[in-house]
């Protein structure tokens, strides 16, 4: 815990600064005045009652503090001693006090603490006035002033090397206030110094981050009278709308990367699904092709001359091997049968297309079974009868018109003796061969062979 010292403690400002620095964590020990009837009862704060005008006290106090604390972090000069008199009615004594109290205590309590201040790169805080104008206690109180503030600027120069901060702060009373007006029930002071104000600006200084350093404060009131209400103002404000909610950036930027990702999966799993079991192939012509230029290829290509652009397509060797392109056929649609309702004869009753008795599905099995058969039939007899008369029949004299005839009739004989039971090939081949035999045993009359082209 660190260790402040804050002279004239029991006065409003010293009870103010020393309040907030123990809600910062220090241990304050405040040297001068009667702490009787004090405000302020904390564990960490211990009133030192002490003369201030006698330079012998203040040491012994202060070194009482270094015994037990073993360093001071911070030293606040905030005693002040005007006089009760005008300057040209105080006598030597009153004289001596103020600049006792107002500058030799101070002088003695840095002179004590220098060491343990540049060990602990401690703060120096002083209280006194800017300027001869607006010091108080008449010339006297303005020698201790003056002499306050060159003794701190002169203290910064000796101590900033060893990382001592020293700071003068500068409340300013109001000198122009032509009446004291009352402060507001439940406001700050707007006309006077506030104490809490003045606390606020030392916790300022003291948790400075940066390496810089406040020398000098002034502190004025803002305003001349206290103001007897706070001005009330009705302006007309817009009814609040709901804010609309905006997906951010990052979310859709990962959103897209996800759907790209599940596309190259899809990708991927459909090559190796068509690579499975399909041997890889080997393409002679793959290293004579042109490999494909990209866009940014070919934005290089069309910037150079026309002299040493290459074509776009390159001409394949004459004796390179042609591909072949495999058309794949189409995949036929599903039959789907479809069933209609037929009325039965003897009543008004529908039943499905579907639903037969057996018998009826045998007499429609039989049918189907007869159709195919006479249908292979015709076309294997066909076949065997025109090869036949082609072997059979001399090339010059038998035309193409001749030989289909007999063909067909050769396929109506042997349809029309065919059935479902007695129908074979061996059947089929007979009644073709004979029928192409008697055919080429026949021959044509001259003029339609002569006029149709014979058959090579």
């Amino acid at each position: 815990m660190d260790i402040a010292i804050v002279t004239g403690a029991s006065s409003s400002l010293g009870l103010a600064i020393s309040r907030r620095l123990i809600q910062l964590g220090f241990r304050v020990y405040g040297l001068g005045g009667d702490y009787t009837n004090c405000e302020l009862q904390n564990v960490n704060f211990r009133p030192m009652s002490c003369d201030l005008a006698n330079p012998a006290a203040v040491e012994k106090a202060a070194k009482q503090i270094l015994e037990k604390e073993k360093g001071v972090y911070l030293l606040v000069n905030n005693a002040k001693y005007f006089g009760r008199t005008s300057f040209f009615g105080m006598k030597t004594e009153e004289i001596e006090t103020i600049l006792r109290v107002n500058l030799l205590c101070p002088l003695v309590l840095v002179r004590l603490l220098a060491e343990c201040l540049k060990e602990l790169q401690g703060y120096v805080i002083q209280l006194g006035a800017p300027h001869s104008d607006t010091s108080r206690g008449g010339p006297a109180g303005a020698a201790a002033s003056g002499g306050l503030k060159w003794m701190g600027e002169v203290l910064f120069h000796d101590l900033r090397s060893h990382g001592v901060r020293v700071c003068h702060l500068s409340p300013e009373p109001n000198y122009l206030k032509p009446r004291a007006g009352q402060v507001r029930r439940g406001a700050r002071p707007e006309a006077t110094i506030d104490p809490e104000a003045v606390a606020q600006a030392v916790e300022q200084m003291l948790q400075s981050p940066f390496g810089n350093v406040i020398t000098e404060m002034v502190m004025r009131p803002l305003r001349i009278e206290e103001p007897e209400q706070d001005p009330v103002v009705n302006l007309p404000y817009p009814d609040p709308q709901p804010i609309p909610y905006t997906v951010p950036r990052e979310y859709i930027e990962a959103e897209e990367q996800l759907e790209e990702e599940q596309f190259r999966k899809q990708a991927a799993q459909k090559k190796r699904k068509r690579s499975r079991g399909k041997p890889e192939k080997e393409d002679p012509g793959k290293e004579q092709r042109p490999a494909r230029r990209t866009t940014e290829a070919r934005a290089k290509a069309e910037r150079k001359p026309a002299a040493e652009r290459k074509p776009a397509v390159e001409e394949k060797p004459e004796d390179a091997p042609k591909r072949r392109r495999r058309s794949r056929r189409k995949p036929k649609p599903p039959v789907v049968e479809v069933g209609f309702h037929k009325i039965p004869q003897g009543g008004n009753e529908r039943e499905p297309a579907g639903s037969k008795k057996p018998e009826e599905k045998a007499a429609a099995e039989q049918n189907t079974t007869d159709k195919v058969v006479k249908n292979s039939a015709k076309k294997s007899a066909k076949k065997r009868a025109v090869k036949t008369a082609r072997k059979a029949a001399p090339k010059k004299t038998v035309a193409k018109k001749a030989v289909k005839k007999a063909a067909r009739k050769a396929t109506k004989k042997a349809t029309k003796k065919v059935t479902r039971k007695t129908v074979t090939k061996k059947v089929v081949k007979k009644t073709a061969n004979t029928a192409s035999r008697k055919v080429a045993r026949k021959p044509k009359n001259s003029a339609e062979s002569g006029n149709e082209p014979a058959d090579n």
